[in-house]
């Protein structure tokens, strides 16, 4: 995860996050890059489901049940550079 992410492209998957944990729990969220999100219990089980699907849909990726880990579910920048590497 070295390399830089667009500010744009974070910003695009930052809005995406906070969607779907509104969508999914009720609760606003204003997340920033390095947040926490399943430490402090801002995803569940059930927003994660909903965030693939929702990945996988507005990036044209593919996500594996190997990609389903605090590794690259545990903030916007993590969840970011996993699209990324997906997209090629």
């Amino acid at each position: 995860m070295t390399e830089d992410l667009p500010p744009a492209f974070l910003q695009q998957v930052t809005d995406l996050v906070r969607r779907v944990v509104l969508e999914s729990t009720g609760r606003s969220l204003t997340p920033k890059p390095d947040d926490r999100l399943i430490e402090a219990g801002h995803l569940d089980s059930m927003s994660i489901v909903n965030l693939v699907l929702a990945l996988q849909q507005e990036f044209q990726v593919t996500l594996e049940l190997g990609d389903l880990s605090e590794a690259n579910f545990g903030s916007v920048r993590a969840i970011a550079h996993m699209v990324r590497e997906r997209q090629g």
